[in-house]
């Protein structure tokens, strides 16, 4: 239960970086990266919007404790879902 915080931060921010990437850069100019977001669209859509639930159930199992840690992976997943809604 201790590395769970952890693990959440840590996909949230590869989350954030796959969707900043397919934003900013013209994903089908590379045939190599075209097939990678193909692939792993649905996948990531699904995640983006999961993590923050997973994420406050995660936060209520440990009592609603103060903590950067729990909340970093919902601000960051928030940020997340602004990114690959209006970017």
């Amino acid at each position: 239960m201790k590395n769970i915080p952890k693990i959440l931060t840590l996909v949230s921010v590869i989350l954030l970086l796959y969707w900043l990437v397919t934003k900013t850069i013209n994903i089908y100019d590379y045939v190599v990266l075209g097939a990678i977001y193909e692939l792993t669209s649905l996948i990531a859509v699904a995640a983006t919007f999961l993590l923050p639930i997973f994420s406050l159930v995660i936060w209520g199992k440990s009592k609603f404790s103060k903590g950067l840690k729990y909340f970093l992976p919902i601000f960051i997943s928030i940020g997340t879902i602004f990114v690959m809604i209006f970017l």
